[in-house]
């Protein structure tokens, strides 16, 4: 009987079995999956299976060029795939999944045509074997196919292992020493892997371009990463850009460049150099200059302070930072307005007015400083205008809530005018001794006569009893407004009960209840807000259009 065997055919049905063979080879040992590879691999084994088939190869003969063949496709379709072991694990693994997939077609071909009991008894259990010694063969490369390896940062190490047939790591995290592949690493751990990969990989003398260092990292680590990846590669310069101002404020030495705004289409860029020494943080210059409004730096802290929660509702068209003690205010003030030609801002304050006299008042005014017309933040909230507006919020009688509140503030004022006329007095004398010792002196016995004459040319007695005439008749007369503007007492705002007298319960809910008040839209809101910046000097220091806010001017406009 003469059997007929078309070569296109034969080819095409070894082509396809062998590229399927080297595919699931590839995916159950992790292996790259190139397709160009295992294409070409699997025409070379489809070549074979018609040299094979044609020339009769059988015996040792055949299962030598089968061998041969067989390692041909895998350093093809792999390469080295993991050194010599890994190389003939893949060669083992294609020749089982091939003899696997032959086996039980011929099976099935025999069913089909009617011949299994023939066909079956040779090929169907060579398929058994081939794939019982390629489970056996997979089972085995756990336990021989990984590289215990580590990495280290600073005086930490991460233990951790990689597949050494193909090279992608498995890692571990803390004690549990269960390994996973890349794919469960967070996005943070994946982020510090790459940008340590790219950095070391880098050329030497190469500039290194870093987008949104921060990306996917943690505060807490970003400094510490780069700090640690620029000391690595000491002969590279790294350009980072970047919104995270707390990141740009530690790359000490680093020059700064401020990008304000481009052109794409005419590749144009708006930008400034930072000055490296500007007398104010790299970090807090560039969060103010990148929000492109006018600036207005406050006391307090940033979160828990009265300043901060109340001025941003005064002026809800500024930036406002808090920088903490009056002094920080003042310097900054002053620092961002000289450097206006660059960031193109203006710039002002508030400080309390402690004790301040109406000399040192206009002086900080003229400075852009804005100083209120009460001695401290707290009195704001005891503005007559504002106790009237609370009081009609909360369904109460205004004028009888602020008679009750102004009577109970002038007499604890009364009580107190010995002790305020005294801290008065200690200011002022404070501030003349600065002057005059301020001056220049050319022997040490010219300033001790200086100093000599001093304390009678103050006269500390005198100034603390006008300070008590003067507190003395505030009482008298009923003057509230003027206490307001000298009475230094934390104790005041729930010492005068105006909190009860509103319907609230504490202190602390009558100062929330004011800044409910000055987030509305309301009649007696817009009252309060305009008094509290009369009681600023926000015209003074501003001026009357640019103090207004945006819910004021657009309500007028209307």
């Amino acid at each position: 009987m003469e059997t007929v065997l078309y070569a296109d055919v034969l080819f095409l049905i070894n082509f396809s079995m062998d590229y399927l063979s080297l595919f699931a080879a590839a995916r159950l040992l992790a292996l790259p999956t190139k397709t160009k590879r295992m294409l070409a691999g699997a025409v070379l084994g489809g070549i074979y299976g018609v040299l094979a088939t044609a020339m009769a190869w059988q015996g040792i003969l055949g299962a030598l060029t089968a061998f041969l063949a067989s390692c041909a496709m895998g350093w093809i379709a792999f390469g080295r795939c993991g050194g010599r072991g890994g190389f003939f694990r893949a060669v083992f693994s294609v020749w089982g999944i091939g003899a696997l997939l032959g086996g039980f077609m011929t099976v099935f071909s025999g069913l089909f045509q009617g011949s299994a009991p023939d066909t079956a008894g040779a090929d169907f259990p060579m398929a058994i074997a081939a794939a019982v010694l390629f489970v056996r063969l997979l089972s085995r490369r756990g336990g021989r196919g990984y590289a215990e390896i580590s990495f280290s940062y600073g005086e930490n190490e991460y233990p951790g292992r990689a597949l050494i047939d193909s090279g992608k790591l498995l890692f571990t995290r803390g004690v549990d020493v269960t390994t996973h592949t890349a794919l469960r690493l967070s996005d943070g751990e994946k982020a510090v892997l790459y940008y340590a990969a790219a950095v070391l990989y880098a050329e030497p003398g190469s500039v290194i371009f870093v987008e949104s260092p921060e990306i996917f990292l943690h505060p807490s680590i970003t400094s510490s990463l780069w700090n640690r990846l620029e000391n690595l590669r000491n002969d590279c310069v790294f350009c980072y850009t970047t919104h995270d101002t707390e990141f740009v404020a530690t790359r000490n030495g680093a020059t700064m460049v401020w990008v304000r705004d481009c052109d794409p289409a005419k590749a144009a860029w708006d930008y400034d150099i930072l000055p490296p020494s500007s007398g104010i943080s790299n970090e807090l210059y560039l969060t103010l200059a990148g929000s492109r409004k006018p600036v207005l730096f406050i006391e307090g802290d940033s979160e828990r302070s009265i300043d901060a929660r109340l001025y941003p509702l005064i002026f809800p068209d500024f930036t406002i930072h808090s920088l903490g003690s009056c002094n920080k205010v003042i310097e900054a003030t002053r620092t961002f307005n000289d450097l206006n030609a660059l960031h193109k801002l203006d710039s002002y304050g508030i400080v309390d007015r402690d004790r301040r006299d109406e000399h040192e008042v206009g002086y900080l005014r003229g400075k852009k400083i804005m100083v209120p017309d009460v001695a401290e933040v707290e009195n704001l909230l005891l503005l007559e205008e504002v106790v009237h507006a609370m009081a009609v919020t909360t369904g109460n009688n205004p004028d009888r809530v602020f008679s009750k509140v102004r009577k109970a503030v002038i007499a604890m004022f009364n009580a107190d005018i010995r002790q305020q006329a005294l801290l008065h007095t200690r200011h002022r004398v404070k501030r003349t001794v600065e002057y005059r010792v301020d001056a220049r002196f050319s022997d040490i016995t010219t300033l001790e006569r200086h100093l000599d004459g001093m304390l009678a040319q103050i006269e500390p007695r005198k100034i603390y009893e006008n300070f008590c005439a003067e507190f003395r008749r505030y009482a008298t007369d009923g003057d509230y407004r003027s206490v307001l503007k000298v009475y230094n007492q934390k104790a005041m705002l729930p010492g005068c009960n105006v909190a009860q007298m509103c319907g609230f319960g504490s202190k602390n809910e009558y100062i929330a209840g004011v800044m409910r008040l000055l987030r509305a839209r309301t009649p007696e809101a817009d009252t309060a807000r305009e008094a509290l910046r009369n009681a600023l000097g926000a015209y003074d220091v501003i001026g009357a259009a640019d103090s207004r806010p945006v819910g004021s001017a657009r309500k007028n406009q209307e």
